[in-house]
């Protein structure tokens, strides 16, 4: 059951993390597009896409936090610690 929990929650973080590295990817690839060889209509719009991709995506749980690998590991450090507790406790 932890197992499988702890799956799931590693499949979620990595989709985060995953689809914050393809943001910040894209942003980099527009940057580097000939844009000033199109028509002044579309320079225009090509530099608002721009300017919306420089914001950080990513997932994030309940507005708040992030979701990806950071996430994760943090997760799993204070279950660790819970545990260590309990088990400290039980004895």
């Amino acid at each position: 059951m932890c197992t499988s929990g702890i799956f799931q929650i590693l499949l979620l973080c990595l989709f985060g993390e995953l689809l914050k590295m393809k943001t910040e990817r894209l942003s980099e690839i527009l940057y580097l597009t000939n844009w000033y060889e199109l028509h002044a209509k579309d320079q225009k719009a090509f530099l608002l896409v721009l300017a919306m991709s420089q914001k950080d995506f990513g997932l994030r749980a309940a507005g708040m936090y992030d979701v990806n690998l950071n996430a994760f590991v943090q997760i799993m450090k204070l279950a660790m610690s819970y545990c260590a507790i309990l088990h400290s406790l039980s004895k």
